[in-house]
Protein backbone atom coordinates (compact mmCIF):
# COMPACT_ATOMS: atom_id res chain seq x y z
CA UNK A 1 0.00 0.00 0.00
CA UNK A 2 1.59 3.11 -1.09
CA UNK A 3 1.35 6.21 1.05
CA UNK A 4 -1.44 8.15 -0.23
CA UNK A 5 -3.31 5.25 -0.28
CA UNK A 6 -2.52 4.49 3.27
CA UNK A 7 -3.32 8.31 3.84
CA UNK A 8 -6.77 7.85 2.15
CA UNK A 9 -7.14 4.42 4.39
CA UNK A 10 -6.68 6.34 7.36
CA UNK A 11 -9.11 9.62 7.00
CA UNK A 12 -11.56 6.88 6.08
CA UNK A 13 -10.94 4.63 9.33
CA UNK A 14 -11.25 7.62 11.18
CA UNK A 15 -14.42 9.40 9.67
CA UNK A 16 -15.77 6.20 10.51
CA UNK A 17 -14.68 6.12 14.28
CA UNK A 18 -15.77 9.31 14.39
CA UNK A 19 -19.29 9.06 12.99
CA UNK A 20 -19.79 5.67 14.88
CA UNK A 21 -19.00 7.40 18.61
CA UNK A 22 -20.52 10.99 17.93
CA UNK A 23 -23.95 9.31 16.77
CA UNK A 24 -24.32 7.18 20.12
CA UNK A 25 -27.17 7.64 22.09
CA UNK A 26 -25.29 8.14 25.92
CA UNK A 27 -28.21 10.44 27.50
CA UNK A 28 -29.19 7.56 29.87
CA UNK A 29 -25.65 7.13 30.80
CA UNK A 30 -24.94 11.18 31.61
CA UNK A 31 -24.96 11.59 35.34
CA UNK A 32 -25.22 15.27 37.02
CA UNK A 33 -23.18 16.64 40.09
CA UNK A 34 -22.07 20.02 40.91
CA UNK A 35 -24.66 21.31 38.53
CA UNK A 36 -22.72 19.67 35.46
CA UNK A 37 -23.69 17.03 33.10
CA UNK A 38 -20.73 14.48 32.74
CA UNK A 39 -20.12 10.69 31.38
CA UNK A 40 -18.16 8.08 34.00
CA UNK A 41 -14.92 7.34 32.90
CA UNK A 42 -15.77 3.60 33.61
CA UNK A 43 -18.72 3.76 31.65
CA UNK A 44 -16.83 5.77 29.06
CA UNK A 45 -13.91 3.22 28.22
CA UNK A 46 -16.61 0.28 28.66
CA UNK A 47 -18.17 1.85 25.44
CA UNK A 48 -14.68 1.74 23.72
CA UNK A 49 -13.95 -1.96 24.59
CA UNK A 50 -17.44 -3.23 23.52
CA UNK A 51 -17.01 -1.64 20.15
CA UNK A 52 -13.13 -1.53 19.76
CA UNK A 53 -11.89 -4.66 21.87
CA UNK A 54 -7.88 -4.64 22.51
CA UNK A 55 -8.06 -0.53 23.02
CA UNK A 56 -5.75 1.03 25.16
CA UNK A 57 -5.20 3.94 27.76
CA UNK A 58 -1.98 5.92 28.98
CA UNK A 59 -1.30 8.22 31.71
CA UNK A 60 1.76 10.55 31.21
CA UNK A 61 4.10 10.35 34.48
CA UNK A 62 6.16 13.87 34.75
CA UNK A 63 9.42 14.53 36.48
CA UNK A 64 9.10 15.95 39.70
CA UNK A 65 10.42 19.66 39.79
CA UNK A 66 12.17 18.83 43.39
CA UNK A 67 13.38 15.45 43.24
CA UNK A 68 14.40 14.45 39.28
CA UNK A 69 14.67 10.75 40.18
CA UNK A 70 10.71 10.38 41.52
CA UNK A 71 8.25 10.39 39.05
CA UNK A 72 4.66 12.46 39.38
CA UNK A 73 1.41 11.65 37.80
CA UNK A 74 1.05 15.53 36.67
CA UNK A 75 3.22 18.62 35.57
CA UNK A 76 3.76 20.84 38.22
CA UNK A 77 3.86 24.69 37.02
CA UNK A 78 5.42 27.55 38.54
CA UNK A 79 2.97 28.66 41.68
CA UNK A 80 1.59 24.69 42.52
CA UNK A 81 -0.83 24.32 40.11
CA UNK A 82 -1.11 21.14 37.79
CA UNK A 83 -1.77 19.61 34.50
CA UNK A 84 -2.57 15.42 33.63
CA UNK A 85 -1.84 13.97 30.25
CA UNK A 86 -3.83 10.67 28.59
CA UNK A 87 -3.08 8.94 25.49
CA UNK A 88 -5.52 6.80 23.86
CA UNK A 89 -5.35 4.38 21.41
CA UNK A 90 -8.62 2.75 19.62
CA UNK A 91 -7.77 -0.48 17.45
CA UNK A 92 -9.71 -0.40 14.60
CA UNK A 93 -11.37 -4.10 13.43
CA UNK A 94 -8.96 -3.51 10.41
CA UNK A 95 -6.05 -3.64 12.20
CA UNK A 96 -5.37 0.20 11.84
CA UNK A 97 -4.39 2.03 15.47
CA UNK A 98 -5.87 5.24 15.96
CA UNK A 99 -4.53 8.01 18.95
CA UNK A 100 -4.99 10.91 20.68
CA UNK A 101 -3.11 12.86 23.68
CA UNK A 102 -4.97 15.48 25.96
CA UNK A 103 -4.13 17.59 28.70
CA UNK A 104 -6.04 18.52 31.44
CA UNK A 105 -5.37 21.14 34.12
CA UNK A 106 -5.90 19.75 37.87
CA UNK A 107 -9.22 21.89 38.90
CA UNK A 108 -12.63 21.98 41.43
CA UNK A 109 -15.82 21.34 40.78
CA UNK A 110 -15.74 25.56 39.76
CA UNK A 111 -13.36 25.08 36.74
CA UNK A 112 -10.77 26.71 39.26
CA UNK A 113 -7.27 25.32 39.10
CA UNK A 114 -6.06 23.68 42.25
CA UNK A 115 -3.03 25.25 43.98
CA UNK A 116 -0.72 22.08 45.60
CA UNK A 117 -3.44 19.39 44.39
CA UNK A 118 -3.57 15.99 46.47
CA UNK A 119 -3.38 12.63 44.64
CA UNK A 120 -7.43 12.25 45.17
CA UNK A 121 -7.42 15.32 43.20
CA UNK A 122 -4.65 14.20 40.25
CA UNK A 123 -6.54 10.77 40.40
CA UNK A 124 -10.05 12.49 39.58
CA UNK A 125 -8.61 14.55 37.01
CA UNK A 126 -6.81 11.59 34.98
CA UNK A 127 -10.18 10.11 34.45
CA UNK A 128 -11.35 13.21 33.39
CA UNK A 129 -8.91 13.67 31.37
CA UNK A 130 -9.26 10.13 29.08
CA UNK A 131 -13.27 10.89 28.82
CA UNK A 132 -12.05 14.38 27.53
CA UNK A 133 -9.66 12.26 25.15
CA UNK A 134 -12.45 9.74 24.38
CA UNK A 135 -14.39 13.09 23.28
CA UNK A 136 -11.57 14.03 20.72
CA UNK A 137 -13.11 10.61 18.97
CA UNK A 138 -16.34 11.72 18.67
CA UNK A 139 -17.23 9.52 21.84
CA UNK A 140 -19.56 12.57 23.97
CA UNK A 141 -18.65 15.44 22.50
CA UNK A 142 -22.05 16.43 23.17
CA UNK A 143 -20.85 17.61 26.23
CA UNK A 144 -18.36 19.59 25.38
CA UNK A 145 -19.46 21.30 22.17
CA UNK A 146 -23.66 21.51 22.74
CA UNK A 147 -25.43 20.85 19.29
CA UNK A 148 -22.20 21.01 17.35
CA UNK A 149 -22.48 16.91 16.73
CA UNK A 150 -25.83 16.97 15.95
CA UNK A 151 -25.66 19.76 13.19
CA UNK A 152 -22.40 17.50 11.63
CA UNK A 153 -24.68 14.73 11.03
CA UNK A 154 -26.22 17.14 8.05
CA UNK A 155 -22.94 17.21 6.02
CA UNK A 156 -19.26 16.78 5.36
CA UNK A 157 -19.41 20.66 5.12
CA UNK A 158 -18.32 23.03 7.62
CA UNK A 159 -21.45 25.38 7.14
CA UNK A 160 -22.30 28.70 8.36
CA UNK A 161 -24.94 27.25 10.79
CA UNK A 162 -22.53 25.01 12.15
CA UNK A 163 -19.94 27.69 12.87
CA UNK A 164 -23.04 29.14 14.36
CA UNK A 165 -24.23 26.48 16.80
CA UNK A 166 -20.08 26.51 17.77
CA UNK A 167 -20.31 30.41 18.30
CA UNK A 168 -23.64 29.76 20.90
CA UNK A 169 -21.66 26.97 22.83
CA UNK A 170 -18.91 29.67 23.43
CA UNK A 171 -17.67 32.75 24.16
CA UNK A 172 -16.64 33.45 20.69
CA UNK A 173 -18.39 35.36 17.47
CA UNK A 174 -18.94 33.43 14.11
CA UNK A 175 -16.22 35.69 13.07
CA UNK A 176 -13.70 35.20 15.68
CA UNK A 177 -14.51 31.63 15.47
CA UNK A 178 -13.62 31.54 12.05
CA UNK A 179 -10.50 34.21 12.44
CA UNK A 180 -9.00 31.58 14.90
CA UNK A 181 -9.31 28.29 13.16
CA UNK A 182 -7.63 29.85 9.80
CA UNK A 183 -5.10 31.37 11.85
CA UNK A 184 -4.16 27.81 13.60
CA UNK A 185 -4.49 25.88 10.78
CA UNK A 186 -3.42 27.80 8.09
CA UNK A 187 -7.09 27.46 5.98
CA UNK A 188 -10.61 28.38 5.70
CA UNK A 189 -12.52 26.65 7.57
CA UNK A 190 -15.12 25.55 4.95
CA UNK A 191 -12.53 23.33 3.94
CA UNK A 192 -12.48 21.47 7.37
CA UNK A 193 -13.25 17.71 8.13
CA UNK A 194 -15.51 16.89 10.46
CA UNK A 195 -12.74 15.11 12.95
CA UNK A 196 -10.72 18.43 12.21
CA UNK A 197 -13.53 20.76 13.12
CA UNK A 198 -14.88 18.69 16.47
CA UNK A 199 -11.50 18.44 17.89
CA UNK A 200 -11.39 22.26 16.99
CA UNK A 201 -14.88 23.01 18.76
CA UNK A 202 -13.31 20.90 21.91
CA UNK A 203 -10.16 23.19 22.27
CA UNK A 204 -12.31 26.04 21.45
CA UNK A 205 -14.79 25.53 24.04
CA UNK A 206 -12.65 24.85 27.01
CA UNK A 207 -10.59 27.69 26.44
CA UNK A 208 -13.37 30.14 25.48
CA UNK A 209 -16.37 29.28 27.53
CA UNK A 210 -19.65 30.77 27.31
CA UNK A 211 -19.82 33.85 29.54
CA UNK A 212 -16.12 34.06 29.66
CA UNK A 213 -14.69 37.95 29.12
CA UNK A 214 -12.05 38.54 26.27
Amino acid sequence: MNEDTSGQMNHKINGEVFKDLSCMDISALIERKNGLDFLSWSRAWAIILSKYPGSTFTYTDFKSPVDTTMNLGCLIYPGGTAEVECSVTILHPSGATLSRKTRLPVMDFKMKSIEQPTTRDISDCRARCLVKTLAYFGLGLSLWAGNVVSAMSQGPYVTDELVSELSKSCSLSAKDVRGLYEKHKKKPIDTASEEEFASFSAWVIENNPKGKKK
